[in-house]
């Protein structure tokens, strides 16, 4: 799902879901938008395949982009993030820090990936295992 899909469905989902009980009629709806770059240095494992791929470079930064929608004290965030997946452990614990952080609630808070096979595996036992290869091969203990 392209991001401006994803935020007309947000926007669509928070009508609904204030519906005729609660009127917002009155209430501005307010946006705002930000954008990080999360590109990793070269030598990360590249994600996506059952053969570890190791990056040379980067073609194109990756990005984290966030949209913040308020709207008579009612807050939403949509956050997608050029990466292969994001997984329910993480995202529950980046849903988490909005909520703190933010004051956005957990439940209000969506975080998806873009499914991109040249982005690095974060998370996930396929990670782990070339992670420990990796630092085993470089001698490196933790």
């Amino acid at each position: 799902m392209t991001f401006p899909r994803l935020a007309a469905f947000v926007v669509a989902a928070l009508m609904v879901a204030n519906g005729p009980s609660r009127s917002l009629a009155g209430d501005p709806l307010q946006a705002g938008f930000a954008e990080a770059d999360i590109t990793p240095p070269a030598g990360f494992r590249k994600g996506g395949g059952y053969s570890e791929v190791i990056s040379t470079g980067v073609h194109d930064p990756l990005r984290a982009k966030a949209m913040v929608l308020t709207q008579g004290g009612v807050k939403a965030a949509v956050i997608v993030c050029d990466l292969l997946s994001v997984p329910e452990p993480l995202s529950t614990a980046a849903r988490k820090q909005v909520a703190g952080k933010l004051g956005i609630p957990f439940e209000h808070t969506i975080i998806a990936a873009t499914h991109n096979h040249g982005s690095p595996e974060y998370w996930g036992p396929l990670r782990d295992i070339f992670h420990k290869k990796r630092l085993k091969k470089r001698k490196v203990n933790k």
